[in-house]
């Protein structure tokens, strides 16, 4: 099969765990390049937190698209030109924060390139400095939000953000927003059907080619919908178990042993 894009998730599948890209997957997405094949940042991040990679990647340069809010904004990667954008809706988003408010939980929005907060505990401040951006602190959020958003996430314990799951699950709240754990401590809101699968689709129909010319490789369960949708769809080994169970091929390398490079040398080179 000859594929034409590489569609990567970044935490726990192209960044290790000290959220670096290995000096081997830098070499395997240029040797990938070479042969015609691009690869395409597809992350929960906004494009701001982004951006420091796609400078580092190089795809900073025309004809480089990357995918951000776990499908809410595809864009091109030299002016962050927007292609494709999904917001929540307003009236959607006050209800879900105010029912968000109920749980003793760090609470955290997104809006365009801003991470906004209205307070700074250690569970945010670790959040913002993985995400490599400033927040925008406010004293209530409510006086900020005029018009529709990019997401809701929550950051915390995981058995606190299962309960918080089990609470929202088949409630009134999901049938206007889509919930889903991007990490075992992170549990996010996005607008209604937008995911990672559903820019995949978007951006091939954008671009003329088909899904069956791309690769998908993740590990979250944020990412299921890219791995079934791509063309060939990839878990890396240190994924969750029901990503692993709709993936084509789970590699025998982790993101901390460059399985990006794994890939690109099984299904662009043929090797292994």
């Amino acid at each position: 099969m000859k594929y034409k894009l590489i569609f990567t998730d970044m935490d726990g599948t192209l960044l290790n765990k000290d959220k670096l890209i290995s000096k081997e997957d830098m070499e395997a997405i240029k040797k990938a390049e070479e042969m015609g094949v691009k690869t395409v940042i597809c992350s929960g991040r906004s494009y701001m937190s982004l951006q420091y990679f796609v400078n580092i990647l190089g795809f900073d340069k025309d004809e480089y698209y990357a995918v951000g809010y776990n499908g809410g904004i595809v864009y091109k990667t030299k002016n962050n030109e927007i292609i494709i954008q999904h917001k929540m809706k307003l009236e959607y988003a006050k209800k879900l924060l105010s029912e968000c408010r109920k749980f003793d939980i760090d609470i955290i929005l997104y809006n365009d390139d801003k991470i906004i907060v209205e307070k700074m505990t250690e569970e945010v401040r670790q959040y913002c400095e993985m995400s490599k951006l400033e927040p925008v602190m406010v004293g209530k959020y409510e006086d900020i939000m005029k018009d529709d958003i990019s997401k809701i996430l929550l950051k915390g314990s995981n058995d606190k953000l299962k309960y918080i799951y089990m609470h929202f699950l088949n409630s009134e709240f999901t049938e206007n927003v889509d919930m889903f754990f991007s990490s075992e401590r992170l549990l996010e809101f996005n607008p209604k059907n937008v995911n990672k699968g559903s820019a995949i689709k978007e951006l091939c129909d954008h671009l003329g080619i088909s899904t069956d010319e791309t690769i998908g490789i993740g590990d979250s369960y944020n990412d299921i919908e890219m791995i079934e949708i791509s063309g060939t769809g990839v878990a890396v080994r240190n994924a969750n178990d029901e990503v692993k169970q709709k993936a084509d091929y789970i590699t025998k390398r982790t993101n901390n042993e460059s399985a990006f490079s794994e890939v690109v040398g099984k299904f662009i080179f043929g090797i292994g």
